[in-house]
């Protein structure tokens, strides 16, 4: 993998780093409020990130046809993201839910199982 596919997938990763912090940090208050900012997160990322994806990619590409196959694909993945992006908010934000709602019942478990063996 080269400089350039790295930054590439950097891009796609920043908008997952930012909604688990967002996520994380979000926990202190009620669950509704909590989809409400990732759904809103969510979708000014994935623009963002969409956005700043294909643009990187047509700019800093390696060889003039790289940049044009690019140039030639980045209209619908942007009107997506733009129009879409609020639904991966949506998903990461139930993806992060049901980790918690393990990692709560798992604590419970094992309180429960501990306290039974003293």
């Amino acid at each position: 993998m080269n400089q350039y596919e790295f930054v590439q997938e950097a891009i796609l990763c920043i908008p997952l780093a930012v909604l688990a912090v967002v996520f994380v940090k979000t926990l202190h208050i009620s669950w509704y409020f909590r989809a409400i900012i990732m759904i809103m997160v969510g979708w000014g990322m994935i623009a963002g990130a969409v956005n700043l994806y294909w643009e990187y990619s047509i700019n800093f590409a390696p060889t003039d046809e790289m940049a044009m196959e690019h140039a030639l694909k980045d209209g619908a993945p942007r009107v997506f993201g733009t129009f879409f992006g609020w639904m991966y908010g949506i998903v990461l934000y139930c993806v992060f839910e049901l980790i918690r709602l393990i990692w709560v019942l798992t604590k419970v478990i094992v309180n429960k199982v501990g306290a039974c063996h003293v």
